[in-house]
């Protein structure tokens, strides 16, 4: 009896294997599919979101639900999920010439969702002096921010972070990215990936406002959500936007929440 149950077992092993080689077989070798049966979740998901980087759709899908399959419940299986989901969500983009058309946009469009965003979300977060710690009412900007991203999976965004001139150059570049990367880091917690999330550190160039008080130089201690473009398209014609009049949109506002 335990001779059978343990053949039974093998033999339920190897046909396992054999199902897993053959669904992969497709898109990888099969000594790329049996390397994949040794990978560690960590090294899975980095050869997915690297297939993806490569636009290998088919191959990244396949890794990255291999990866749900053999290391469920984990955080790298979570990420998995959040990646099929984007790439699923490509799908149902209308082709051109059988060519996927993706974050394709008409600027009449692009700017209805970028007020859409505006009154739904806030497209911006307001920092304390020489800080870059999100306070409670910014947090609450970034996770709508985060719902709203989610709702619209074929948007990009590429977060701005500014500071004020009351340093030197070096420290408002550095001071700024560190506030742009605490805007990412709480959208991708609360669920946006990773690969849709831009940063565009500015230090004090390019500011908001030009004065001298210290309420107006706080409003350039932000970091502002801008949805629909790259960092590259947005230099060759975007502007900051003006002073944002959703409720949570004030630096006042903000920094007087807890």
């Amino acid at each position: 009896m335990n001779m059978w149950s343990s053949g039974k077992s093998s033999l339920c092993s190897a046909v396992a294997l054999a199902i897993c080689l053959l669904t992969l077989s497709a898109t990888i070798t099969h000594a790329q599919a049996v390397r994949v049966q040794n990978q560690s979740p960590s090294e899975m998901l980095e050869d997915g979101l690297d297939a993806l980087a490569d636009d290998q759709d088919d191959l990244a899908r396949q890794l990255f639900r291999h990866l749900l399959s053999t290391y469920p419940g984990t955080a790298e299986a979570g990420r998995a999920g959040l990646e099929l989901e984007d790439l699923d969500s490509f799908e149902a983009v209308p082709t051109v010439g059988q060519q996927q058309v993706r974050n394709v946009f008409t600027p009449e469009n692009l700017t209805k969702l970028r007020h859409a965003f505006l009154i739904d979300a806030g497209d911006r977060v307001f920092f304390a002096e020489n800080s870059a710690s999100l306070g409670g009412r910014a947090r609450t900007v970034v996770e709508a921010q985060a719902q709203w991203l989610k709702s619209h999976p074929d948007m990009i965004a590429t977060l701005v972070g500014r500071a004020d001139d009351g340093g030197s150059s070096a420290n408002a570049l550095e001071l700024s990215t560190r506030r742009a990367d605490a805007v990412r880091e709480r959208l991708i917690a609360t669920g946006v990936p990773a690969n849709r999330i831009y940063v565009d550190a500015r230090g004090n160039r390019d500011p908001l406002t030009t004065c001298v008080t210290a309420s107006c130089q706080a409003q350039n201690r932000h970091t502002e959500t801008v949805i629909g473009d790259t960092p590259q398209a947005q230099r060759s014609g975007w502007r900051p936007s003006q002073w944002s009049q959703s409720d949570l949109g004030s630096a006042d506002r903000q920094q007087r929440a807890p």
